[in-house]
């Protein structure tokens, strides 16, 4: 219903549907706004705008007819052009026959299609007036899309122009993702890796989203990734979820950490539950994402502001995300077309946002590296201070133990000098045994007493060592 009434609202000015006039020098010519246009093939009414957006629509179809006159006498060769890459089914009809002329999308790829948006090859004979029926249907994302009508010259020149983009914007986030690759494996950090794995699902979806899939894939594979949409937008809200955490340190702050962890869970919740075939609401995922990045965005800011100056860049990044998804968002859900008037725009953003991030990488190195220098100062100084600590203890104990040794040393001179009196005291209480002793053999043995008494005198007089190691014999 709510698809019927923004329907409804787009063809708010009725005008009546004109011929479309074509010569040679016809280009880029917008046939939304010259067609009838409706839900219903049997109610078309004239639309006056030249882009459709209708958001998520499940089961609507939209019916386009138009009229183009070749006014040549030649004939003429165009392109019919639609926008949007991820239209799922687009089936040209002749309207005066009924016959379907060529049926092509993401789920119906030509194999001869190099280019990515999808087209119809017209050839218009000379002076002749075709009448056209297209009927448009997108199930898995958002049913938009503008109609031109474009010369092939500047047609193929057009789409080689928008690969290169395509390319060279890939390139970008390729070689951003095999650098934080190889850091983190050679730096073991795994914030890098946690990054490599964001910028990994940054890829896929991006290749989806810019029709790159068709061009390199299997058409099995084509289908089944166009099945996931829910999938992927809940795997880019995991990944940049585990890389805030990682990055700003979110365990430091309680409830910002929670709510993380959180959102996390209600997005691998999202995926069984509005990704299945029986209930499929790829909004939810799309309105979760919404809330996710405004939420990292005021965490960074918050995280920032407490004295993490690691996320000053991560503010940034995430500032120029904000605005490239919320545009993207708002444009998926019907609200807005910024991405008609803008093509470019979510590529621009999205390229700044990884190489922001990067960049981050190297201002929190710069910063690290500024903390540890100021670490290093601070513990060279408090090294230098311990040092003069240390040497004036080292100094007041070498007195104190000088102190003591001299002590020691007046202390060993009066141990010698009372020793050696006692030495003389024994010396003469043996003269006095052996003088007074007429056996000769005791007196032999007395006299050899003291002569060893007297050797002691004279060395503990001159060498205590000499004295200590000196062996007698017994008497």
């Amino acid at each position: 219903m709510f698809k019927t009434l923004l329907l409804l609202l787009f063809m708010f000015t009725l005008l009546n549907a004109k011929v479309i006039e074509i010569d040679a020098s016809s280009e880029n010519r917008n046939i939304l706004k010259y067609s009838m246009l409706g839900i219903n093939e049997a109610e078309l009414k004239p639309y006056n705008s030249e882009h459709i957006n209708l958001g998520f629509s499940d089961n609507t179809v939209v019916w386009l007819e138009f009229e183009l006159r070749n006014t040549t006498s030649s004939v003429l060769n165009k392109r019919l052009v639609l926008d949007n890459p991820l239209l799922e089914s687009i089936k040209l009809y002749d309207a005066k026959s009924s016959l379907l002329i060529e049926h092509i999308g993401i789920l119906n790829f030509p194999h001869t299609q190099s280019n990515l948006n999808p087209s119809f090859k017209l050839e218009l004979a000379a002076n002749s007036v075709h009448k056209y029926r297209l009927r448009v249907e997108n199930r898995a994302t958002a049913l938009q899309f503008s109609l031109c009508l474009k010369n092939e010259l500047n047609f193929a020149k057009s789409s080689q122009n928008k690969i290169l983009m395509v390319a060279v914007f890939l390139g970008i986030i390729i070689s951003l993702f095999i650098t934080n690759l190889f850091l983190s494996v050679f730096l073991q950090d795994k914030t890098y890796g946690v990054y490599a794995l964001y910028l990994v699902a940054l890829i896929y979806q991006q290749i989806t989203y810019l029709g790159v899939t068709p061009l390199l894939f299997s058409a099995d594979f084509v289908a089944f990734d166009n099945s996931i949409v829910v999938f992927k937008v809940n795997l880019m809200i995991i990944f940049a979820s585990l890389f805030a955490i990682t990055f700003l340190k979110t365990a430091r702050y309680g409830r910002i950490d929670k709510m993380y962890k959180l959102i996390i869970i209600i997005a691998l919740i999202e995926i069984p539950l509005f990704g299945s075939s029986w209930l499929y609401l790829p909004e939810i995922p799309v309105l979760t994402g919404l809330v996710f990045i405004v939420y990292n965005l005021f965490s960074a800011i918050y995280i920032y502001r407490s004295g993490c100056k690691q996320a000053r860049f991560f503010v940034v990044a995430w500032s120029f995300l904000v605005l490239g998804f919320l545009m993207m968002i708002l444009d998926a859900l019907g609200l807005i077309s910024v991405m008609y008037y803008l093509p470019s725009f979510i590529m621009i953003v999205t390229a700044l946002e990884a190489i922001l991030l990067s960049l981050a990488f190297t201002d929190r190195y710069s910063i690290l590296r500024t903390q540890k220098e100021r670490l290093d100062v601070m513990m060279l100084k408090e090294s230098q201070e311990r040092e003069v600590i240390i040497s004036k203890e080292i100094t007041a104990q070498t007195k104190l133990i000088s102190s003591a040794l001299e002590d020691k040393k007046v202390l060993l001179k009066e141990l010698h000098h009372r020793t050696k009196n006692n030495l003389q005291l024994i010396l003469s209480i043996v003269r006095m045994q052996a003088d007074g002793s007429e056996h000769p053999i005791i007196k032999e043995r007395f006299e050899q007493l003291e002569d060893n008494l007297q050797l002691a005198k004279a060395l503990w007089a001159n060498d205590e060592t000499s004295f200590a190691g000196k062996h007698f014999s017994a008497p």
